[in-house]
């Protein structure tokens, strides 16, 4: 004859078996979870800070420029494929970002401390009005006290053999 359980031991089991299904989905959930940290351009001799220029034959007068561009950070550091968008009267400074991005070296994004390839974003600006600058606009500034201001948000990810 088979048993009968009352409501309450109903419940109680009910109620094991949710937290079983709830611990086990959480465990799998957390071995599944990784931790993205972006490429960011580093403040040393080589970074993209540190070696964009002015350009000489840049047109006469002041101006206003802002370029967004975007380059692949290798695993190792290293760039491919930098691209900005600019107005043709501009094109001097289009080839100053590329110089400066195409040799310089970046600190590469990461997957739980692995090195990954991904696709980086950020715009240049050059401004020479009454006083003269230049700017690397790379993020939001949403995670600044993590990661400083080098980093862009977002970086797709690529896999070996895309781009």
């Amino acid at each position: 004859m088979p048993r009968r359980l009352d409501a309450a031991k109903a419940m109680m089991l009910i109620n094991r078996i949710c937290a079983i299904v709830l611990l086990a989905s959480l465990a799998m959930g957390i071995a599944r979870s990784q931790t993205f940290t972006p490429a960011r351009f580093g403040n040393h001799e080589l970074s993209v800070i540190n070696t964009l220029r002015v350009p000489i034959d840049r047109p006469p007068g002041g101006y206003d420029v802002s370029l967004t561009c975007q380059v692949i950070v290798e695993a190792d550091g290293s760039t491919a494929k930098p691209h900005c968008l600019v107005d043709e009267r501009y094109r001097a400074f289009h080839w100053q970002v590329i110089r400066a991005v195409s040799g310089a070296v970046m600190e590469p994004a990461t997957v739980d401390g692995e090195p990954v390839r991904v696709v980086m974003n950020f715009m240049a600006g050059f401004r020479c009005l009454e006083a003269c600058a230049i700017t690397v606009l790379s993020n939001h500034a949403r995670y600044v006290h993590e990661l400083g201001f080098g980093y862009s948000s977002p970086q797709p990810i690529l896999e070996a053999g895309t781009w």
